[in-house]
């Protein structure tokens, strides 16, 4: 499994990577590539048009994305240049994208809005100033109780989040510890990977409640893997899977970027939350599966523990964003 690297019009480094891509395989020697457009808030952008420019020739190829904010396209071999715009965004451009022969790549692209278009005027923003966290604390009680939450075989594991600093300047990356707890009384399998901006990710975070951030282009990166029949079955679910005990915890660091987070560009309080899914269907995979296991779901039986199913919010974390050079505001 190998990486490309590019870069879009803004500077910001892309991850490109081979991923999952269904397809009806009419020339071989083609490149498939797929694409999925979202907003910053991660909802899917229909009818955003998508362009790819042949470099050095007059090759042009447009597709338009559909509900799901899902496009895909057949490309000859070559070295592309990729265009992504929508009603009310602004333009997004990568400027190298590879397609090779019988290639198959998911390139994932958030677009960023016009500065001072499309509000939206049923769900004004919330004052900061109506909604203020205890001064002495900067948690709040763990979400896992709540109407949202939808645990489907009970209260199993919570998700915590604890940034390394409460305040930041502006522009800085916000540094979060994710933790999974297992508060059940048995093992579990969970998702090896926690959060992911490349691929299909368990946790999704969000910074809420602060004021408007200033604009910001979009950006594009994509993920890859590839199974073959090397891969046997224990090798491909402990790619995707770990297994966690109960009363431990399986963790790891999160980097938030102003780039993908614009909020950080903004001085204010932002409340941080997120998101835990899983499916727990152990057989699934965002791999591009070139061998298929034919007795996979028998092998699933077989072992020893369930995979954890659900959804789950996590905690709410107060953060402070100001402005270079300045300190906290003192609260009394």
């Amino acid at each position: 499994m190998g990486f490309q690297f590019a870069r879009t019009a803004f500077g910001l480094l892309v991850l490109l990577r081979i991923g999952q891509v269904p397809f009806t395989q009419e020339d071989a020697t083609n490149a498939i590539v797929a694409i999925r457009v979202t907003d910053i808030s991660g909802a899917a952008v229909e009818g955003a048009e998508v362009g790819f420019a042949e470099q050095g020739t007059a090759n042009r190829e447009v597709k338009r994305t559909d509900k799901t904010g899902r496009a895909l396209a057949e490309l000859k071999p070559g070295k592309y240049e990729l265009i992504v715009t929508g009603l009310g965004f602004m333009p997004t451009v990568i400027h190298y994208v590879e397609a090779t022969a019988a290639g198959h790549k998911q390139i994932e692209i958030v677009l960023a809005p016009v500065p001072g278009c499309c509000a939206d005027p049923v769900e004004p923003l919330i004052e900061q100033e109506h909604i203020e966290p205890r001064d002495t604390e900067i948690y709040e009680p763990f979400a896992l109780g709540n109407t949202r939450t939808q645990d489907m075989q009970g209260k199993q594991i919570e998700v915590r989040l604890i940034p390394k600093k409460k305040s930041i300047k502006a522009g800085e990356v916000l540094e979060v510890r994710v933790e999974i707890w297992n508060v059940s009384s048995k093992a579990l399998f969970i998702k090896e990977a926690i959060y992911n901006l490349c691929a299909v990710s368990p946790l999704s975070l969000r910074l809420e409640l602060g004021p408007p951030p200033k604009p910001q282009p979009g950006h594009g990166c994509a993920s890859d893997c590839v199974f073959t029949a090397k891969e046997s079955f224990v090798t491909r679910l402990l790619y995707h899977w770990t297994t966690l005990s109960p009363g431990n915890f399986y963790g790891t660091a999160v980097a938030l970027d102003p780039d993908n987070f614009p909020q950080l560009n903004t001085p204010g309080r932002w409340r941080l939350r997120g998101t835990y899914k899983s499916i727990g269907d152990l057989s699934s995979s965002p791999c591009f599966d070139t061998a298929p296991i034919p007795d996979i779901k028998e092998q699933i039986k077989g072992l020893p523990y369930e995979a954890w199913q659900g959804t789950v919010d996590t905690n709410a974390v107060w953060v402070e964003v100001v402005r270079p050079g300045g300190s906290p505001a003192v609260r009394k």
